[in-house]
């Protein structure tokens, strides 16, 4: 709960800043889905045992290759376009690089890990570094893209640090007494 609290302040935190960010509610709500979207697969993932880390991130990216590549191709067809479409990455390739990086770096790696850290070492164990991610954002943002941080935004941060290490304190201690 400290880390989601830490989470949230930071996010709020970013969205008074009036130079960078406006209150969006559909991006809120696209957010919250997003968020429960992700603690029901976690759960499933960790009842269901049968399955390898390998075995679930080949069913997901298949899954979401199928349902993308569906969009892609219905688009193609209203707008006309399928020669373009199947072309596009053999014609630009700053198309393809940003797909093979989103594909093989922040899908299957990222999906590899996390469904094996689940397998392994439990949802409760492994969702208490979720909101690490909003930290490396805040980080990436300053180192990357060169953008102010602010006093709330390192509040937030540390807030977040605080309850990743306070779940996994708890959690060893768990684990130790059993």
């Amino acid at each position: 709960m400290v880390t989601l609290a830490g989470v949230i302040f930071t996010v709020f935190a970013a969205g008074t800043d009036r130079d960078r960010a406006s209150f969006s509610v559909m991006g809120y709500l696209f957010l919250l889905v997003a968020v429960l979207a992700y603690a029901l697969y976690s759960v499933l993932v960790e009842k269901d045992k049968s399955f390898s880390g390998l075995e679930l991130t080949y069913v997901m990216i298949t899954a979401g290759a199928v349902v993308f590549s569906a969009f892609a191709v219905v688009e193609a067809l209203i707008d006309g376009d399928m020669f373009v479409l199947i072309t596009l990455p053999v014609r630009n390739v700053d198309f393809l690089i940003a797909v093979l990086y989103q594909g093989i770096g922040c899908s299957i790696l990222a999906f590899f890990l996390s469904n094996t850290a689940i397998v392994k070492a439990g949802v409760n164990r492994t969702s208490s570094f979720i909101g690490l991610s909003t930290v490396v954002s805040i980080l990436a943002g300053v180192m990357i893209l060169k953008e102010r941080v602010t006093a709330l935004q390192i509040v937030g941060a540390a807030v977040i640090l605080l309850g990743v290490y306070i779940a996994n304190l708890r959690e060893s201690r768990l684990n130790s007494n059993m």
